[in-house]
């Protein structure tokens, strides 16, 4: 499941892999689940001992990326940054186009 999570395509705006491995994984174990107009996924699962509390966990979908800004005469790549700060991407392997 750890590598499901970790090889999908989640970068902000595009999270629908992720979406998609979360809804598979949890769906079975949940009463119902929701998709709101932000794209995140909503679960619910009723008690089974009458208490009213409430407990919500929560976590990003998204991860860093880059949307190409040019492509330079030597084959380079001039980025743009998606999402948080690039110091997280030393590194990091770059998926490019929608074939990656």
């Amino acid at each position: 499941m750890l590598n499901k999570f970790t090889s999908a395509f989640g970068v902000s705006g595009f999270e629908d892999e992720v979406r998609e491995i979360i809804i598979n994984q949890n769906k079975d174990k949940c009463t119902s689940y929701e998709i709101d107009n932000l794209g995140n996924v909503i679960f619910y699962k009723k008690g089974t001992k009458g208490y009213h509390n409430k407990i919500m966990l929560t976590a990003h979908m998204d991860e860093v990326g880059f949307s190409v800004k040019n492509i330079n005469d030597d084959g380079t790549l001039d980025f743009l940054q998606v999402g948080m700060t690039g110091t997280v991407l030393p590194s990091k392997r770059v998926l490019v186009g929608k074939n990656r």
